[in-house]
């Protein structure tokens, strides 16, 4: 059995057991050897944990055959072993001088130092005590009770994050990556010591994943694939720091956290041995401060982009996939401007000794560095330092908010659920709580399930804060959540024989209530909350829309979807507002994309000259289809550039083909630096190293990018005449 399969078939285990709700890495007892009463730690230990609480009634004894022999029992027929497994990278062995004498020291004892060797890994079996026959008898085993404390503390007091204590018991505890600052109740608000050093684990091992650390995806929202294997890692990271420290590891993990880690194992492309190797590096992060260094130098040579700060400058850093010089690098100041750059490097140079060498080569301290977001390459000016992280606002003070222009849209939250799937007091938007029925519903089909729950959402209508509450069977209803309430509410409304049943079992005056409320719920509350359910999805598919569109290359075709899309976001906006407030809204008339067609620069009847960009190398076609396209500019109007007839003549024969290329991209970036446009013949051949390099320098200098079929339907003396209508100019939105 190889490691994968090992792993592949813990994973299998893993899924087994969270299905039942429980969390196999927090156990009473752990998984331990019968004879030497050793505990078994890292997979291992998942793997006997699993198999015990699954199958052997929580004994956690383990033995291999031979040991089974040794006590005197045997297997049972039919019984299958369990796989474990041993690795070893490292060994010991004595420490010689540079004569080949082995070092001793001053007590004559021989020094050891650790060697690393190729990997072993061995894959043994072992049987758990229920399937000896005779079972065991249970020894007295006395283990050591009292925990490092001092490891303990050291490792608090090394934290690399800030640790702020409140005396606020019910504070929840947490890390924020963007104040880089631990928040959690004092020691004394605990049970004990060890339930305090556990809730500190766990959010410190969170505080590795920063940035400027190990680089993790730690910033997600509740209950999606990346948040759970976080989760995963922290909660893991913490019961080794708790073993490390002979410690019961106490931290309360929810079934909405199982859930979540459910979720995201089920996942075809998820691996659990990423889950180790992450746990591994931030644990020894925690431990042992003197391998920080080591370690984020390792998440650095991970990456093939990189963006650093030093307080004064910024340092982006992006593989070229040029062998001569694999490495491209800009300089900026801290407000974004571009100082210097170029490129760096030689084959094979990882990252860390790219980034030394250019700080290096300009004078730069290289041990200062820290890593930032890559996001922060698309905005003008540098965030500010320190900025804490806004809370969420709470719907108590939805109304309040609505009054300063805050757009809200309806918060479901299910206060009931037979099933931990469901989260209880959570609070999402209607599309969430559509998706979350939809997959559940389509789970619980497959067993013949249902999940009983009750839910309550929460909107504003006519400035007042309104409320809809309802039940939903889960397996047995099929309908989105909106559409739902309206089947019941209609229901009722129409169902005579039911009316009279309420009214002799409620009485008529709380009959009468119930009536009024059932067609306020179909005359008022369906139609505004499927309005903010048509808002919602507009909104998702915008902002998918605008992921997609914002790179640092836009074309002039994708700048009118993005204006395009931030009007769409801004009439969402408007339309959300008019439902809050009472006011008529118009579903009907959004935005149209025709009246943000093609928006030009400011200056754009001055486009006089062009210059063609495409594929060269890529396309055996690429001399007739550039002549094609000049034909096409000039008799449009242009004087276009066509770099493969700009170079002939131009480059000696007797050139090397990397020197040819040089100095053919010299030519062409000099011409390029003159035009008023690129026109980009194929938007799929940026991935080009010439296109690449020359849509790199157009957006540098400004220069518009522009699809060729674009530059020839842009008629420029009508747009000359032409105004520009006032909605080809909608108001920045905020936050874009």
């Amino acid at each position: 059995m190889t490691y994968q399969e090992y792993m592949s078939l813990l994973q299998t285990k893993v899924i087994d057991i969270l299905n039942k709700g429980i969390n196999p890495w927090q156990v009473e007892e752990r998984a331990r050897n019968g004879m030497s009463d050793r505990y078994y730690s890292g997979a291992n230990a998942l793997m006997l944990n699993i198999s015990s609480l699954l199958f052997h009634n929580g004994d956690m004894r383990w033995y291999t055959l031979n040991q089974a022999n040794k006590i005197g029992s045997h297997v049972r027929k039919g019984e299958k072993a369990t796989p474990a497994y041993f690795f070893q990278n490292t060994i010991e062995k004595p420490k010689k001088d540079e004569d080949g004498n082995v070092i001793k020291d001053e007590n004559g004892l021989i020094v050891y130092e650790t060697q690393s060797i190729p990997p072993i890994f061995k894959v043994y079996y072992v049987f758990n005590a229920r399937q000896l026959d005779p079972i065991p008898p249970r020894k007295d085993v006395k283990h050591d009770t009292t925990y490092d404390k001092e490891l303990a503390e050291t490792m608090l007091s090394n934290s690399p994050a800030s640790i702020n204590y409140v005396s606020n018991p019910n504070q929840v505890p947490s890390y924020r990556p963007g104040t880089d600052e631990i928040t959690i109740p004092l020691k004394s608000f605990f049970l004990d010591e060890t339930e305090f050093f556990s809730t500190a684990f766990h959010e410190m091992a969170h505080s590795t994943g920063a940035i400027s650390r190990l680089a993790r995806k730690i910033e997600n929202p509740f209950g999606n694939e990346p948040y759970a294997i976080e989760e995963l890692v922290a909660e893991i990271t913490a019961l080794s720091l708790c073993e490390d420290c002979n410690m019961k590891y106490t931290h309360t993990t929810s079934a909405d956290y199982i859930a979540s880690w459910l979720e995201a194992i089920k996942d075809p492309d998820f691996k659990l041995s990423s889950i180790y190797s992450a746990v591994t590096k931030a644990a020894r992060f925690l431990e042992h401060p003197e391998d920080r260094t080591r370690l984020i130098a390792q998440a650095r040579n991970n990456e093939d982009e990189i963006l650093l700060f030093n307080g004064e400058k910024y340092l982006h850093v992006q593989r070229s996939y040029s062998d001569d010089e694999p490495w491209d690098y800009t300089i900026y100041d801290k407000d974004m401007k571009d100082l210097d750059g170029g490129r760096f490097g030689v084959d094979g140079m990882k990252t860390s000794d790219a980034i030394d060498g250019i700080s290096q080569y300009h004078n730069l301290d290289s041990s200062i560095w820290k890593r930032v977001e890559l996001s922060l390459l698309d905005i003008d000016v540098a965030p500010e330092k320190d900025k804490p992280i806004p809370e969420a606002t709470p719907f108590s003070e939805i109304k309040e908010s609505t009054a300063k222009n805050e757009y809200t849209s309806p918060v479901v939250r299910f206060t009931f659920s037979e099933n931990y799937r469901v989260p209880i007091k959570k609070d999402m938007s209607i599309a969430e709580a559509d998706k979350l029925i939809a997959a559940l519903n389509e789970d619980t089909k497959k067993f013949g399930d249902t999940i009983k729950t009750s839910f309550i959402i929460t909107f504003q209508l006519g400035g007042k804060e309104e409320s809809c509450k309802g039940q939903y069977i889960i397996g047995r209803d099929s309908e989105e959540l909106v559409e739902h309430i309206s089947k019941v509410a209609n229901y009722f409304l129409d169902n005579q024989k039911l009316q009279n049943a309420v009214k002799e079992k409620r009485g008529e005056k709380e009959f009468a209530r119930i009536l009024e409320e059932k067609q306020r719920t179909v005359d008022k509350y369906v139609p505004a909350l499927s309005c903010h359910k048509d808002l919602d999805d507009q909104k998702e598919r915008t902002e998918g829309l605008l992921d997609t569109l914002q790179n640092k290359r836009m074309t002039t075709v994708e700048r009118e979807f993005i204006e395009y899309s931030k009007a769409i976001l801004d009439w969402v906006d408007e339309q959300r507002n008019n439902l809050n407030s009472g006011k008529l809204v118009d579903m009907l008339n959004p935005p149209k994309l025709e009246d943000f067609q093609y928006i030009m620069p400011e200056n754009a009847e001055a486009i006089k000259t062009v210059y063609i960009s495409g594929p060269i190398t890529s396309d055996p076609n690429y001399v007739e289809n550039f002549k094609k396209a000049e034909e096409s500019l000039s008799k449009a109007g242009y004087k276009a550039i066509n770099p493969v007839e700009l170079v002939k003549g131009k480059i000696p024969e007797n050139m090397s083909a990397a020197e040819t290329w040089r100095r053919a991209m010299e030519i062409d970036l000099e011409a390029l630096r003159h035009s008023d446009a690129v026109v980009i013949l194929d938007k799929k051949g940026l991935d080009s190293m010439g296109m690449d390099i020359e849509t790199h320098l157009a957006t540098r200098l400004d220069i518009p990018l522009v699809t060729l079929d674009h530059m020839l339907s842009w008629n420029r003396q009508d747009e000359k005449k032409a105004d520009v209508p006032a909605k080809m100019k909608p108001q920045s939105r905020g936050t874009m």
